[in-house]
């Protein structure tokens, strides 16, 4: 890390090095584990989808300007903020807004939102992101979970298309091979 950086440097820094360990996360990274590791951390059940929203990557970056707009978006929906995430103290998960107003104007490399929903409302929180995405100025990708039925079906496909959205079919799948944590 360079010389002490005083606020909002200090953040741009964090945002910008991967290996950085955030003191509310206790881990390095722009978000958490995510939805890579859920066999392990159970986030996500039956029923839900959690989203990943990257914003600023590769090599854009984004302002928190831009951040809000997705976030505001979204909380509209009452989804539910991962509190583990770096961004999540930063804003109102009520609202979604900034709870820094002089944030708006800070550059960051890259963010990764994260928050989940029910499957009742993964429809109108995928508007709201195609909404949102037309008032930002960086890029964004999206990253959706949730479980697998026990048939073998994913309910998230079913919605994907029923919208006309694309999805690879190389996505990922957990298999689900790792040990849950104990309970804290």
């Amino acid at each position: 890390m360079p010389a002490k950086l005083e606020w909002p440097r200090d953040l741009m820094w964090n945002f910008a090095c991967p290996t950085k360990d955030w003191p509310m996360t206790r881990m390095a990274g722009r978000g958490t584990e995510e939805m890579k590791t859920n066999e392990v951390t159970g986030r996500f059940k039956r029923g839900e989808a959690g989203f990943g929203v990257e914003l600023g990557r590769p090599g854009i970056a984004t302002t928190f300007d831009d951040i809000e707009k997705i976030t505001t978006s979204v909380a509209a929906l009452h989804v539910v903020f991962e509190g583990e995430n770096p961004i999540t103290p930063l804003i109102d998960v009520a609202t979604g807004k900034l709870k820094d107003e002089a944030l708006r104007k800070v550059h960051v490399l890259s963010v990764v939102l994260e928050f989940k929903t029910t499957m009742e409302r993964v429809k109108a929180v995928l508007r709201a992101l195609q909404e949102a995405s037309k008032k930002i100025d960086t890029v964004m990708s999206i990253s959706m979970i949730n479980r697998v039925e026990p048939d073998g079906t994913i309910p998230a496909l079913r919605l994907l298309d029923e919208l006309g959205i694309k999805h690879r079919l190389n996505m990922k799948i957990n298999v689900g091979l790792g040990r849950p944590r104990a309970p804290e």
